[in-house]
């Protein structure tokens, strides 16, 4: 065998390796939730990270080995049907995405009094949506934009809300809205950026998301969100491990829950041997 096809041989045996690694956590991710130790929204947050990394290793794996492999079991074919999925699914959705980027625009601001009503109906919803209960959370979001429709805690948070819902255009018209009346908007930031960086094969509109994320950092959030997302961008886009783990990090400082903090340890290690490597 000529020494590129060793190459190619060791290149396809660690691919697998990372991909089996990978499937391993989204499993152990899931039981966590069913556990208790881990909220709807840090599940999600997660899960959108290493289903990303998977489909990306899934692809690279296809290209070095583009035959069938029959011989994985079911728990792994299931798996790598709903990652493939997500990614036809970003795709598809992607023209109307970028139809989309001029939103939907918004002005002006709530009064004491409202804002107050407002944040009881925010509270409700955020609560409603770290227990999956996406009607419920759009309920209360709508209570608050009636009272006040142009709180831009209320857009994100709605955005948030018909993101989880599968509604990845109507997010984004809500994150626009919201930065069309507050530029520096933290979540809106982070939140469009989270859209943008997991948009397949469009390096312009990942770079900028990865830019939307960079300005939410440089905020100097006490929040892991921006961090765990930038960390995820610069190992899928960048192709950078040395920032990525100091994004993990970055994560691992702003007091992450338990369950979390063992995923992004793993995901340092793994970062580490593989530069090592």
């Amino acid at each position: 065998m000529s020494d590129g096809g060793g190459l190619l041989v060791k290149r396809r045996q660690r691919l697998i390796a990372q991909r089996d690694e990978l499937l391993v956590a989204l499993d152990r991710l899931d039981e966590e939730l069913a556990r208790g130790l881990i909220d709807e929204v840090d599940h999600a947050t997660l899960s959108d990270d290493l289903t990303r990394r998977t489909a990306r290793v899934l692809r690279r794996l296809d290209d070095v080995d583009p035959t069938p492999r029959h011989n994985s079991t079911s728990r792994l074919n299931t798996r790598t049907v709903v990652i493939i999925g997500v990614v036809v699914a970003a795709a598809a959705g992607l023209g109307l995405v970028v139809a989309s980027f001029a939103g939907v625009r918004g002005s002006g601001g709530a009064t004491g009094d409202i804002a107050l009503s407002s944040r009881d109906y925010l509270v409700q919803a955020e609560n409603e949506l770290s227990q999956g209960l996406i009607a419920e959370a759009v309920e209360s979001v709508d209570e608050a934009l009636a009272l006040s429709p142009d709180d831009p805690d209320a857009l994100v948070l709605k955005g948030r809300v018909l993101f989880q819902a599968g509604d990845a255009v109507g997010a984004l018209q809500l994150y626009e809205q919201a930065l069309t009346g507050e530029p520096d908007h933290f979540d809106a930031l982070v939140q469009k950026g989270r859209l943008f960086v997991s948009i397949p094969d469009e390096p312009q509109i990942q770079q900028q998301g990865i830019e939307l994320l960079d300005r939410a950092i440089a905020q100097d959030p006490l929040t892991f969100e921006a961090h765990m997302l930038r960390a995820s961008a610069a190992v899928d886009i960048e192709d950078d491990p040395e920032a990525a783990i100091s994004y993990y990090e970055g994560v691992l400082d702003r007091n992450p829950p338990e369950a979390m903090k063992s995923v992004v340890e793993g995901l340092i290690t793994d970062l580490v041997a593989l530069l090592d490597s």
